[in-house]
């Protein structure tokens, strides 16, 4: 299979996933009463709990979509953005395919370390309802 055929297919089962995220956000945003009184209430035989993990396993198949998205995008990727930094500092910039591999994985690991940190702070910072009476 070419490679214009699995990007033609990629990008049609992004195409997909975005548009089921939405028809999954608007259930649990509008059709469901929130997600605190929502205890009891029924969709097609299943609750908003069980919406909500459709919706996160279905953004979790999107999420890696992306990112093989990207990953066949690269090249592409790098050579934009190195082309826009060599204009800026008024000299061609050139990359090989293992400075744009390191690019890659020095990206997606500071992502995930920032991701990580937010997390961590979140769980720091979380409170827990003062006991009522």
């Amino acid at each position: 299979m070419s490679r214009a055929t699995i990007n033609f297919f990629l990008d049609g089962f992004l195409f997909l996933l975005v548009v089921l995220l939405m028809w999954l956000t608007a259930i649990l945003k509008f059709i469901f009463p929130v997600a605190s009184q929502a205890t009891g209430w029924r969709l097609w035989g299943m609750s908003f709990d069980a919406w909500h993990r459709i919706h996160t396993v279905v953004f979790a198949v999107f999420v890696l979509a992306v990112l093989l998205h990207l990953i066949l995008h690269w090249t592409w990727v790098c050579g934009f953005v190195a082309a826009r930094v060599g204009k800026w500092r008024g000299r061609h910039l050139s990359t090989n395919e293992a400075t744009r591999t390191l690019y890659g994985v020095a990206t997606l690991a500071l992502i995930l370390c920032l991701l990580g940190i937010a997390l961590f702070a979140a769980q720091f910072a979380i409170r827990a309802p003062a006991p009522s009476g």
